[in-house]
């Protein structure tokens, strides 16, 4: 009687020959399996936006000159420097409701010409006013010498000088015809 009651106390194996503590030991297996997962999840997210974090701040800085941009600027290039002039409105201007009205940036030895589609009315002035001031910060601010324009001309939609500036001892001005 006493080998029944031992065998009683004992745990049953099953048929594939696992007590409970293997089945323990698995089901800890899996749930550790499963945490290591869920960790690599989780890391590899938190990289992934710490990534698109980079590439955001990466967006968000001015970007530099290429070799050809400033080689054609050093040399007194026209279109490169009318590009540096686009470039620093576009980064530091391009929020503003008269930027849109930028269509094009012509520059020769001495002017930059900024084309618009602004009418010479009131509010047309007053924008072309606007973009004549923030070109002025960009050529004539602290160490732009390379811009090399020194005199500024907003066209209106007809090629007409709405506003010009035509040298650093002066202020941006309505022109009347």
């Amino acid at each position: 009687m006493s080998q029944q009651r031992n065998a009683a106390a004992r745990p049953q194996r099953s048929a594939g020959g696992q007590g409970k503590s293997a089945r323990k030991h698995a089901a800890d297996h899996s749930a550790r399996n499963i945490v290591l997962i869920a960790v690599g999840a989780v890391v590899a997210l938190s990289l992934l936006g710490f990534g698109a974090a980079i590439a955001y701040d990466r967006s968000q800085q001015p970007s530099s000159l290429t070799a050809e941009e400033f080689q054609a600027t050093a040399v007194g290039g026209n279109e490169a420097r009318a590009l540096l002039v686009r470039r620093h409105m576009n980064e530091n201007y391009a929020g503003e409701i008269w930027y849109t009205s930028i269509l094009k940036y012509v520059g020769d030895d001495s002017t930059i010409r900024l084309e618009t589609n602004l009418p010479k009315e009131p509010f047309g002035v007053a924008r072309a006013a606007k973009i004549c001031d923030a070109v002025s910060d960009y050529i004539y601010g602290e160490g732009r010498s390379n811009a090399r324009f020194t005199r500024i001309e907003v066209l209106s939609i007809k090629g007409e000088t709405l506003v010009s500036r035509p040298d650093r001892n002066t202020v941006c001005t309505e022109v009347r015809l």
